[in-house]
């Protein structure tokens, strides 16, 4: 039975990673090698080392394979899998749908393509529970990148691909953390949009609702991470940003 005090989480594996190309061969793209780990490595053995945690992964391409690799991977922890079936014609909109209960009722969230240091996990996870959090890096973005907006008080104001780079203070990196009041409100957005909205990221929901919840910016500009997404940032991913986190000496 799940620890009732373990710390929620959903992480979104879903995707095909067609735009990784033949870099992905024949393996699901969080199971690649970075360092000598797999992508989602970077995510799971963070939370896990942190405590009980309840982990949600959404499934979709090669699904039986990731659910056995990742229950071998970590026997003990208990993954829970939800699938969408559907996830050569939907976006990340529709597997976060998939997984509103648990939102609903406060959770961390990641995309499983994140090689990310392990002192975000744990940023995010310091500090009241009450308060929602987006790891954001401050960098100049192009139309690529999910980018936000901030008022003076670290409140995150707009956040999405279509912002216009130029007042946008940096890139929403794929991690955050949401309230219980704040994952419940999210959770009745999807209810309300996703099914409409199903090529969508699940940005979209998001920034529908920000004008009424406190979401902050959580900066971590000063540590390693990168989503792949190309096959330039696999590269990145392999000659920067992991020699970088192992050369902080924490996993």
């Amino acid at each position: 039975m799940t620890d009732p005090g373990a710390t929620r989480a959903i992480i979104l594996a879903a995707g095909e990673a067609k735009r990784l190309g033949p870099e992905a061969g024949d393996r699901h793209k969080c199971l690649i090698d970075v360092g000598g780990r797999p992508i989602i490595d970077y995510q799971l053995a963070p939370l896990l080392a942190a405590g009980p945690a309840a982990v949600t992964v959404v499934v979709g391409y090669q699904a039986a394979v990731l659910e056995r690799e990742l229950t071998d991977r970590y026997p003990s922890a208990g993954l829970r899998f939800v699938e969408n079936p559907e996830y050569a014609e939907t976006n990340t909109i529709w597997s976060l749908a998939l997984a509103r209960d648990v939102l609903a009722r406060g959770a961390l969230l990641f995309n499983a393509d994140l090689v990310i240091d392990p002192e975000v996990v744990r940023r995010l996870l310091a500090g009241a529970a009450a308060r929602s959090r987006l790891a954001v890096t401050r960098a100049a973005c192009g139309d690529e990148e999910v980018k936000l907006t901030v008022d003076e008080a670290g409140r995150v104001t707009r956040i999405g691909k279509q912002l216009d780079p130029a007042v946008c203070l940096g890139e929403f990196i794929g991690a955050a953390r949401f309230s219980p009041a704040c994952g419940a409100r999210y959770a009745r957005e999807l209810d309300a949009v996703a099914a409409d909205h199903r090529d969508e990221y699940f940005e979209y929901a998001l920034d529908r609702i920000l004008a009424e919840q406190d979401v902050r910016m959580l900066d971590v500009t000063d540590l390693p991470s990168i989503e792949i997404d190309f096959p330039e940032d696999l590269a990145r991913a392999r000659a920067e940003v992991a020699p970088q986190i192992r050369a902080r000496g924490t996993r």
